[in-house]
Order: C-alpha cells, then structure tokens, then sequence
C-alpha cells in the first residue's frame, strides 16, 4: 500500500524571493499533513507498545485485571511503573528498540520522575538516574510537573488547577483582538467557537481548574460581544448562550464547558468499547465509593453495575447496604466531579432496556437527554450535553418578562441570520439581535429603563405607546415605510398603487 508513493515526489516554493523554485525532491519524511503520518506513527510505535504491554512485573495496577505500564500519542511516549525495578525494565526495552529500529530519542526533551514514601509515610523524591545512549535524562522533584500533550503531569495538585491561567490569559488577548480587528459581529461569534474554545477544550477535560478562572473569561468575552453589539449592560447573559437554533448566539460558558466535558469524558470511559479502560473506569469509581460509604461487600460483590450507577446518581446512600460515612479522607476527583454536574444539570443515568428484536441486552450506566429521545452514543455524546445546556439557557432566556417576551417565536428560518446573515448591513444585525431581546430605544424601551419620564409616542399627535411593535407597524410617521416593505415583500410595484380604480380600498 505504502510502496512507490512517495517516489519522485517534490515540491517547490512559491514566494521564495527570487520567485518560485526548482521543484525540491522529498527523499526523507512525509509531507505536512499528509494522510499518511499517523499511520507511519502507529506502524513504528506500535510494536514496541505491545512489548512494554508484555514486559512482566511492571505497570501500576489499577483494577484486578489490568496494569497499564505505558502511554504513547504520535511520537510522544510516556512508561510508569509502580516499581523502581519496573520502570527500569520499561526505560532498558526501550533503548533496546531504539537501537534496534535505528530511530532515536533526544534525551533533553526527556524527564524522569522517581517517588517513594519515606518512614514516615511522606512522598519524597527517589532519583532513577536513566540515561539515553550516555547521556543521562534530566530528572525532576515530586514538586515539579513535565507537559505532556500540554498538560503539567505531575504530583503538584496546587499547582495543576492554576496552570491553565496562562492558556486562558491568552485567549483573553485573542478575543481582544477578534473584537477589536474590524470584522462583522457574526464573525466574530463564528471564530471565538471554531478557533478560540477547541484550544482549552483538550486541557479542561483532563484538568480541574478553578471556576473563577474560567469565569474570568466568560465575563471578559460577554463584556466585549454587548459593546460589539451596542446592546446596553442590562442585556441579559442567557441569550448569548442560547442555541442558534432558538434564536441565541450559540455560545457556551467555560465553565459549564467544562462540566460537559466531564460528564462526556467520564461516560465514554465506563462505556468504553476497550474492556480494560472500561474496568479501569468502575474500579475507580468502585474505590471512591468505598471512601465515602461503608458498603456491604457481599452485597455488592455481583452489583458492580449498579453500585456505580447509584453513586453518580447522588442515590447510593439511600440504599441500607451502603450507609454513609460522617467522615472520609477521599480527595476531589473527575468522578466526583461528573456526579455533581449531572446533578446540577438535571440528568441521570438510567439502564437501557433490551431490544428483543435486535438481541441487544439491557445496557446499564446510559445516559439520556430530555430534547433527544434516544439513547446517547459514543459519537453525540459531548455534543447533545452542551445542547442540554444550552437549552436550559433558552428557558432561562424564556422567564424574562421583557426580554423574553419574543424568545419562544425564535428559531428555524427567523434564526438563520444569526450565523448566516446573508448580506445584511452590521447596523440591520445589530438592530435585529436588539429587538429580539426588546432593547432597541424606544420611549417604551426608555422608560421601562427609567431613561425617561414617559413612554407616548414622540410622533405630533400620536397618543399611543411607542413600542418596537408601534414603530414598526402602526406609527403614522413609518407608514410610508411600512406601505413600502409590504410592497417588497408582496412584489408588488409602487406605482400601481396609485392607479387604483376609483371605490377600491387599500
């Protein structure tokens, strides 16, 4: 399959300053992007995964059946063991089959970190002290953490939930300068969801950083959307995180973000379709529970499923077999996290009931939302979460007895302005997504603001309510607007208007 297709190949530079040049033969490597890379990754990478898999008395256990000993994402490879003799081992096959491959590791962009509980029962450094070749790879402090895919691993749990506040400090600083670089409000919106969000989404999936953190920028992100907008301060939070769909701009907070992608990252491991990392999962969760609780082993000892589906449900404790404890020295986790935020959002896990037409049995620790009649899959998971979310920012937006009045009219083709508005004027998209939450300044408007001392029409000799609505369609002084957009609308010309028979009423 591989064979002959990269023979030949070249490329050439465009804007080189001469102009473009001789094409430039590839005879090593793969192109940029080429289909081809990962798959390269996984030939060369793989064997020696299913080596360390094999590699006895090595790996941490981490359930009865299971001790995982190595990691590897492209290139990147990362070995632990719950032994100083295990990762010995693991460091020792892999230098062999680096020699062997003729492939080569560059020690400096390597990092060791050794731990032990001395006498006292307190972690401390213990130096592996591993070389590459002769060159020795530079070890580090349980204090210190090594980023890998971006990520501080490490022990510094301090630490860990504030690293992301450089990562975020800068997307503060590119939303700036989105919001001030010119381009049309739904541009704007458009960018901050496929450029800015997808580059902390990776990171607060693995990560527990602080709420005010990412709050932070939620508020710095709403600050500068009213003021591209002209909306006013009191313009309310709901409609920027409302769906599209329903009229809003679609948007999302960091941190309910985050929760989403908790739940879904928590759900797709006890649902994963690799049996290892799926009893990994309920292990874990198995651990937890029994911190908090005094369970009843035997009763439990064939009712893993359902032990793991009532503690996430917030229900174990009302089960007589699993009483809770007034005290325990368990630790915040993702887990406690994922029961906490499917509390806060309304869902539970439920057990699917078998299909007798296509055999499938029942499946417990699903997960299922209200807008959605099905049963969630691995692939829509994360995405029917946030439109959860995001709907429950639309009834918010819905309870507003003045800005929600519309809110339930929006959606379909009345909303396909928000992301696609099709050659309208910035100044007719501001106006629209103004009047959607009722806040153009009408006296109506004015008034209800305490701007001013009544809210009449400020038309000579009409006496009726200047609201949106007035304006719009019944004031005397627009109804020469509103004849001419009805005439547009109804395609019909201006001029036979005034060649009406004589009798004939409009």
């Amino acid at each position: 399959m591989c064979k002959g297709l990269y023979s030949q190949a070249a490329f050439v530079v465009g804007n080189a300053a001469d102009g473009q040049t001789q094409p430039i033969q590839q005879r090593v490597g793969v192109f940029q992007g080429c289909p081809l890379s990962p798959q390269l990754f996984n030939i060369a990478v793989s064997p020696l995964l299913f080596a360390l898999r094999r590699l006895p008395d090595t790996g941490v256990p981490l359930s009865g059946d299971d001790r995982p000993g190595a990691s590897a994402y492209a290139d990147d490879l990362k070995t632990f063991s719950s032994t100083k003799a295990g990762i010995t081992k693991q460091h020792e096959l892999v230098a062999k089959f680096l020699g062997w491959t003729g492939m080569a590791a560059n020690p400096a962009k390597c990092s060791s970190m050794g731990v032990r509980r001395n006498g006292n029962g307190a972690v401390e450094a213990d130096h592996l002290d591993l070389a590459l070749d002769g060159t020795p790879i530079p070890t580090m402090t349980h204090m210190q953490s090594y980023t890998y895919l971006g990520i501080g691993d490490g022990f510094d749990h301090v630490r860990r939930r504030i690293e992301l506040a450089p990562k975020l400090k800068s997307l503060k600083q590119d939303a700036t300068a989105l919001l001030e670089s010119g381009l049309a409000p739904w541009q704007v919106v458009k960018a901050v969801k496929v450029y800015l969000y997808p580059r902390v989404e990776y990171a607060l999936r693995h990560l527990r950083p602080d709420d005010q953190h990412l709050g932070s920028f939620d508020l710095h992100l709403r600050r500068g959307l009213r003021h591209l907008l002209r909306l006013p301060k009191n313009a309310n939070n709901d409609f920027f995180y409302s769906p599209v769909s329903r009229g809003g701009l679609g948007l999302l907070p960091l941190v309910e973000l985050h929760a989403a992608l908790q739940i879904a990252h928590g759900w797709q491991m006890i649902n994963s379709p690799d049996p290892a990392t799926c009893r990994i999962a309920r292990e874990q969760l198995h651990q937890i529970a029994d911190a908090r609780y005094r369970l009843d082993k035997e009763h439990w000892k064939q009712r893993g499923d359902e032990l793991c589906q009532l503690f996430l449900n917030l229900e174990l404790g009302t089960s007589g077999h699993a009483p809770p404890k007034r005290r325990n020295g368990d630790i915040g986790s993702l887990w406690v996290d994922v029961r906490k935020n499917l509390k806060a959002f309304g869902l539970k896990l439920a057990t699917a009931p078998a299909d007798p037409a296509s055999g499938t049995p029942a499946l417990p620790l699903q997960l299922r939302v209200p807008h959605h009649d099905k049963w969630l899959t691995h692939r829509d998971v994360l995405r029917h979460v946030k439109q959860h979310l995001k709907n429950k920012h639309w009834r918010a937006w819905c309870a507003f007895e003045d800005q929600g009045r519309t809110a339930r009219a929006h959606g379909g083709v009345g909303s396909g302005f928000i992301t696609r508005p099709r050659g309208m004027w910035e100044s007719d998209y501001r106006f629209a997504v103004a009047a959607r939450l009722n806040m153009v300044d009408t006296a109506d408007t004015l008034a209800r603001r305490r701007l001013r001392a009544h809210d009449r029409c400020r038309y000579p000799g009409c006496r009726w309510t200047e609201s949106l609505e007035h304006v719009l369609n019944h004031c005397p002084g627009t109804m020469d607007a509103v004849r001419g957009r009805h005439d547009n609308g109804a395609g019909t010309p201006r001029a036979r208007t005034a060649t009406r028979p004589p009798g004939l009423q409009p």
